[in-house]
């Protein structure tokens, strides 16, 4: 049976139809999309209970490319590509801790998983380089622990491990979720939505971390911090027009010691 829908908005109508329904899981169904084995399509993760299962588009219809078992019940639900070089990732949530599993020859496979936090519930995940180092981190929100963790793949010997960068916690926790510039964004449940800045933009030693104020202009900031325009934008990743917001944290790269305001 096929099912139809449509959506007009401005004169113009687009109608979909249902190309293919799977699956039979349980209600707290979750779902995912990424390209798990690396083929440049991407595939379809789904997610109940302790079922996890991955489908592949076969050119005529979506067929079950490979499933494993949890330990636990999933709470959350992301893919992506841990390392550039390794294979297909796959990360769950669970109520304690965090699980990754590798899209192997051999099906899905448990790569490898975080150390225990008790009732910490894990709701809320992503795999994004956070670190500019290259290879994407672990970014879990922990709704029970009202924290957000930072984790890396780390390998000790044969084996790898969930190792934890960093955390933060944030009251009333939500979910989290990083940006393309390099920042954490979180949710509470008071109905706040927080940005933080994360591994990728702590200062190093020759760096400083500036919280815009009113009245601030990029070359203002250049002037008093000794530096130019264009290196605090680069080192930001601005865009042209340069807009600064009161409460913007940047980094000015150069030395700590800032010139007095003209």
């Amino acid at each position: 049976m096929t099912e139809h829908g449509t959506h007009g908005e401005g004169g113009m109508e687009q109608q979909y139809h249902r190309r293919w329904r799977g699956g039979g899981l349980g209600r707290l169904l979750m779902v995912a999309t990424g390209d798990v084995d690396l083929d440049g399509a991407p595939e379809i993760v789904a997610c109940a209970g302790r079922e996890l299962k991955v489908y592949r588009w076969t050119g005529d219809t979506y067929a079950l490319q490979a499933e494993a078992a949890l330990p636990k019940d999933g709470l959350s639900l992301a893919v992506g590509q841990v390392d550039p070089g390794g294979p297909g990732t796959v990360a769950v949530g669970t109520r304690d801790n965090v699980l990754l599993y590798a899209l192997t020859p051999n099906g899905l496979v448990a790569l490898c998983q975080t150390l225990l936090y008790p009732n910490a519930y894990f709701r809320s995940l992503s795999l994004d380089d956070v670190n500019d180092d290259g290879r994407a981190e672990v970014i879990a929100g922990a709704s029970g622990a009202q924290t957000i963790y930072l984790y890396q793949v780390m390998a000790v010997g044969r084996e790898s491990r969930l190792e934890e960068l960093g955390r933060l916690y944030v009251g009333g926790l939500v979910a989290a979720r990083p940006t393309p510039s390099g920042e954490l964004v979180a949710a509470t449940k008071d109905g706040w939505v927080d940005v933080y800045v994360p591994c990728a933009l702590l200062p190093r030693e020759t760096q400083t971390i500036y919280t815009v104020r009113r009245g601030d202009s990029l070359w203002r900031l250049a002037r008093k911090f000794g530096t130019s325009p264009g290196t605090i934008a680069k080192a930001n990743k601005l865009t042209e027009p340069y807009q600064l917001t009161p409460g913007q944290v940047l980094i000015i790269p150069g030395r700590r010691a800032p010139k007095g305001d003209p």
